[in-house]
C-alpha cells in the first residue's frame, strides 16, 4: 500500500470512529502533493453515508468572522447539487444570517448578537468541517486563531 492509501485510510478510520467528543486532524504535504484531492475522495465516501461536509479554503478570508461564515454556508450547501437554485437560495440565505446580525449589532450599537449568536454554533451535529490552505491564509488572520476556531469546533 502507497503512502497516499495510508493516510486516506488512516482519515477515514479516525472519521468514522464513534467518540464523545470532536476530533482535528492535520494534513501536512508539500503544496500540490495531493491533500485537498484526497479530502475531496474523504468527503465523497462522508457524504455517500449520510454525513454533512464543510469544505473552506483559508486563501482570501481575512478574517475569523468570514471563516465561520464559510464554514456555515458549505454546510448549508454540501447536501444540494451543485447547479440547482435551491443552492444559489440557500447561498444567499446562508449569507443573510450573518449580515443581518451585524446589522442588528450596529444598529444596537456593540456586538452582542455577533459574539452570542456565533454561527458556527448552529451546525449540525457530527459535521465534518475541513480548513484547507493554512499555509496560504491572510497576515491578518492569526494561525492560533484559526487553530482555537477547530479546537472550538471539535
Amino acid at each position: 500500500m502507497d503512502s497516499r492509501a495510508a493516510v486516506k485510510r488512516a482519515l477515514e478510520a479516525a472519521l468514522s470512529t464513534p467518540r464523545s467528543s470532536g476530533l482535528v486532524v492535520w494534513l501536512a504535504g508539500a503544496w500540490g502533493s495531493g491533500k485537498t484531492h484526497l479530502w475531496r475522495e474523504v468527503s465523497a465516501e462522508l457524504k455517500k453515508n449520510s454525513v454533512r461536509t464543510a469544505y473552506v479554503s483559508l486563501f482570501g478570508l481575512a478574517s475569523i468572522a468570514e471563516v465561520k461564515n464559510a464554514i456555515w454556508n458549505e454546510s448549508l450547501l454540501s447536501r444540494v447539487s451543485e447547479n440547482s437554485k435551491k443552492k444559489q437560495v440557500l447561498g444567499w440565505f446562508g449569507n443573510l444570517i450573518p449580515e443581518a446580525m451585524k446589522l442588528a449589532d450596529n444598529a444596537i450599537g456593540f456586538d452582542l448578537l455577533s459574539r452570542t449568536l456565533d454561527v458556527v454554533r448552529l451546525l449540525p451535529e457530527g459535521t465534518v468541517v475541513c480548513l484547507d490552505d493554512l499555509e496560504r491564509v491572510s497576515d491578518a488572520i492569526r494561525v492560533e486563531d484559526i487553530l482555537g476556531l477547530a479546537g472550538f469546533l471539535a
